[in-house]
């Protein structure tokens, strides 16, 4: 005990026979270790009872990081031996140092534990060791290193996320950013507020909740890309930082169209049938009209089509007009003017009429029917023969109007609403092809 007296003995086991012993740093770790031998005539081979006493200082801290003036507290516990047999408890001191700097005085050792509080640490990172003084049982040592931070360390300001990425027009978009310590171990918190940024304008504020993360929500994106990022002004801990730019893309909810066929041949009359598929884009919901141009060929109408939310085709119905019919004139079998047949009838007809008057009175009354229902007859034949105006026969006049053949583009324009989500109503062309034979 250094005294004049001594511990209570223990026993440790030498091996088989042990012939010799000695006393040694074996490991080099500043403690004497002991070292035994058996003997030459039946040789036990060598034990090594290492000096494990004390050979653990453990250093915490009440924070990693502390406000500067603000009191920080440090423990330092000292093991017991390892070896068996030995129960003393470590007595002596524990000295605190910043880097080569002791802070305060040599603080005793009360159950193996030693505590010191201190404000005086300047700002910035500070290395902490406790180092044991060690008693008649156990050797000193010293502690691993704890970093200590004093005052405003630095900030990280992670890039934001979005809950939508590409979004739509309108679409409530939720943008999150987290802060954390750019100092390792670090058991404090970024607090305040932090700003989300649109290029230039701002977007609006958020509080860090107590794991440094905030979130807005914004639904004023319009459509494009947005370069969001997010700026913490810092705190009494921290100091401030930026993220680095997130790309947020709005797009315009869209349709595309197509006809199935898109060439169709007809005969003069008929009517010719195209699908009209739609292709929605980024969700677009709304619902397409489909018109023909107002000016179409002579003849040719077709339907107005609606593709309804939700739907994908339409039927468009384009009509060709038929010829008008047919004129037929019969043939002129008569080859001579009418004039000259006329005349000729009514000369006829006079002589006749002086002949009977004045041979009446010897024919009598019957006689005199039957010679005028010939001359009737004869008449008739006459001026029958007189209605052609010219020669030749006459033969038949073509239809008129109608659609004429020929192979048509039809300019159909396509027009949607907005829908549920801000959808494009900007007109869409689409062009189909009508061929008449």
């Amino acid at each position: 005990r250094g005294g004049g007296t001594f511990d209570p003995p223990v026993e440790f086991a030498a091996g088989h026979r042990a012939f010799d012993i000695a006393v040694a740093d074996v490991n080099g770790d500043g403690a004497l270790d002991v070292v035994t031998t058996g003997n030459a005539a039946a040789f036990s081979g060598i034990n090594v009872l290492l000096n494990t006493s004390a050979d653990s200082v453990v250093l915490r801290s009440s924070g990693d990081h502390s406000p500067a003036g603000a009191p920080v507290n440090f423990t330092a516990t000292i093991s017991g031996s390892q070896v068996t047999g030995v129960t003393a408890q470590p007595t002596g001191a524990v000295s605190f140092f910043n880097g080569v700097t002791q802070i305060g005085s040599p603080v005793p050792l009360s159950a193996g534990t030693a505590a010191l509080s201190t404000s005086s640490l300047p700002i910035g990172s500070n290395n902490i060791t406790a180092q044991y003084s060690g008693d008649n049982n156990y050797v000193p040592n010293t502690s691993t290193v704890v970093i200590q931070a004093v005052g405003q360390v630095g900030s990280a300001t992670g890039t934001p996320t979005s809950s939508a990425n590409p979004a739509t027009p309108g679409l409530a978009v939720t943008l999150t950013s987290a802060v954390t310590s750019t100092f390792s171990g670090d058991t404090l918190v970024p607090t305040g507020k932090v700003t989300f940024i649109d290029g230039t304008t701002t977007l609006g504020s958020a509080t860090l909740n107590a794991s440094g993360v905030a979130a807005i929500q914004t639904s004023s994106l319009a459509v494009g890309t947005h370069n969001i990022t997010v700026q913490y002004p810092g705190d009494a801990n921290f100091s401030g930082s930026a993220s680095t730019g997130f790309s947020q893309v709005v797009v315009l909810p869209d349709y595309n169209l197509a006809a199935s066929p898109t060439t169709i041949t007809v005969n003069p009359g008929s009517a010719a049938s195209y699908t009209i598929n739609l292709t929605p884009t980024n969700g677009y919901d709304g619902t397409v009209t489909i018109a023909c141009p107002s000016s179409l060929p002579t003849g040719v109408t077709c339907n107005t089509a609606t593709i309804g939310a939700g739907q994908k085709q339409a039927s468009l119905t384009i009509s060709t007009a038929g010829p008008t019919g047919m004129v037929i004139g019969a043939p002129d079998v008569n080859q001579h003017h009418s004039d000259p047949n006329l005349w000729a009838s009514l000369t006829g007809v006079g002589m006749l009429g002086m002949v009977l008057a004045g041979d009446w009175k010897k024919r009598n009354r019957r006689l005199l029917g039957v010679m005028l229902l010939i001359v009737a007859l004869a008449m008739i034949i006459g001026l029958v023969g007189c209605g052609g105006g010219a020669s030749g026969t006459t033969g038949s006049t073509g239809g008129a109007g109608g659609t004429a053949p020929g192979s048509y583009v039809i300019k159909l324009s396509a027009t949607g609403t907005a829908g549920t989500n801000g959808g494009s109503t900007v007109a869409h062309p689409l062009n189909v092809t009508l061929v008449v034979n």
